[in-house]
């Protein structure tokens, strides 16, 4: 069965023998797990992606939001968070939900572009969009797993899409601890929380955060060295071609 899976996926390569829309198999999603898995095999790598000793990845991984339902219908609430990819120390529970350990030095969550940009709002926060949601998230279930900020050494939330559309300065306002800080703020008050939740629990992990744009580029540069390092690349450029 699972050859065949493998093969329908193959045949999206040929324009005349797909049988599903090729972007099913090339899109942000698949190439982000192929990098993981890549990095996640590598050792003593200088990257933004290097896996620390014990860490490991999962794709589409659910992350529980400061702001969930206090009440049915609770109009200022906000479900999980879907992330693209996350790197670090955790266990995946049930329904695919991140749960860090309390012991965790890694924790990364990557989101992945390749024509979209990041969503805009939260479906009861307007102006929420999705680099301050993922991070709320992040330093959240960070906090609820007791993790002391100090003991951290590779935390961080990543967008990584396109030279060109990183050169155009799409996401260059929104990626940026200052955007981020400024929307949580106005989302914890809006929501309720207190000062003490945003001032005490989400600045300290904030400040040890590493909030970073990478381009997709700089990734395969890595990935080059490696002997299937031109399929990647020829994989990315598939990717690119479907989403205009």
């Amino acid at each position: 069965m699972i050859e065949q899976v493998a093969n329908l996926l193959d045949r999206c390569r040929s324009k005349n023998d797909t049988v599903m829309p090729p972007t099913e198999l090339f899109n942000e999603g698949w190439l982000l797990r192929v990098v993981l898995d890549w990095y996640s095999h590598q050792q003593n790598l200088d990257s933004p992606f290097a896996f620390e000793r014990g860490a490991k990845w999962y794709s589409e991984g659910r992350l529980s939001s400061p702001f969930l339902a206090r009440e049915r219908s609770d109009p200022c609430a906000e479900t999980h968070t879907h992330a693209d990819g996350v790197i670090g120390h955790f266990k995946v529970r049930k329904r695919s939900e991140i749960k860090p350990n309390k012991s965790a030095t890694q924790l990364v969550v990557v989101e992945a572009k390749l024509g979209s940009g990041l969503d805009p709002k939260t479906k009861n926060a307007p102006d929420y969009e999705q680099a301050a949601r993922n991070v709320g998230c992040l330093a959240h279930i960070a906090h609820k797993a007791g993790i002391n900020p100090a003991d951290l050494t590779s935390f961080a939330f990543y967008v990584v899409a396109p030279k060109a559309q990183v050169d155009k300065g799409k996401f260059k306002s929104l990626v940026t601890k200052s955007s981020i800080e400024k929307k949580v703020k106005e989302r914890a008050l809006n929501y309720g929380k207190e000062n003490e939740w945003y001032e005490k629990v989400f600045l300290p992990f904030l400040n040890v955060m590493c909030v970073k744009l990478i381009t997709w580029e700089d990734i395969l540069n890595d990935m080059e060295s490696s002997v299937a390092g031109t399929e990647y690349r020829a994989f990315y450029d598939k990717c690119i071609n479907f989403v205009k």
